[in-house]
């Protein structure tokens, strides 16, 4: 395979990723609604802990380093909770 083509499967791979990260934002959206409707604060570290051990399970890959994938979704979950934030802050 050239570099050309495999940087076409990087291209291909990132839309999906980022087509992804937006319905995983809007389920963040209807999660922020509920939150508000209930009373409930935005930040769970308990289910934030979850999601980490989750998704550095070793049955979901082994090229990326554990680490990095939680360093990865630190990044999604801080990004969900200002999408959640925003919800929280409209309306009120």
């Amino acid at each position: 395979m050239t570099l050309a083509e495999l940087r076409a499967k990087i291209d291909t791979i990132d839309e999906q990723i980022v087509r992804l990260l937006h319905a995983r934002a809007s389920v963040a959206v209807e999660v922020g609604t509920l939150k508000k409707q209930t009373g409930q604060p935005i930040f769970d570290a308990q289910r934030e802990e979850q999601v980490f051990e989750k998704v550095t399970s070793p049955s979901l890959g082994s090229v990326l380093p554990p680490e990095s994938v939680k360093s990865i979704y630190k990044t999604i979950i801080a990004s969900a909770h200002a999408v959640e934030q925003r919800v929280q802050d409209s309306a009120s």
